[in-house]
């Protein structure tokens, strides 16, 4: 897991947050891979999987978008990467 979630090289401004963040990412990877078997068997007509916002959860995104908005940046340190 570890591993998967590094691909994303972030930091976090605590180690709460990234506690935090760690199981807001594990729960989309836990429900991600329901999905996959679901999918497997026929079950589900689309596939699923993680990216670079899977630690995020709606709030922080839509967060993420108006601030994106006001400062005119397309990086994202405020929100815990370092693209």
């Amino acid at each position: 897991i570890e591993r998967t979630c590094a691909f994303a090289d972030k930091t976090y401004e605590s180690h709460q947050e990234g506690a935090s963040r760690k199981l807001i990412w594990l729960a989309k990877w836990k429900m991600v891979m329901e999905h996959s078997k679901r999918a497997e068997k026929g079950l589900e007509t689309y596939t699923m999987g993680l990216n670079y916002f899977s630690d995020l959860i709606w709030y922080h995104l839509v967060c993420f978008k108006h601030w994106q908005q006001r400062t005119g940046r397309k990086d994202d340190q405020r929100f815990g990467g370092d693209q």
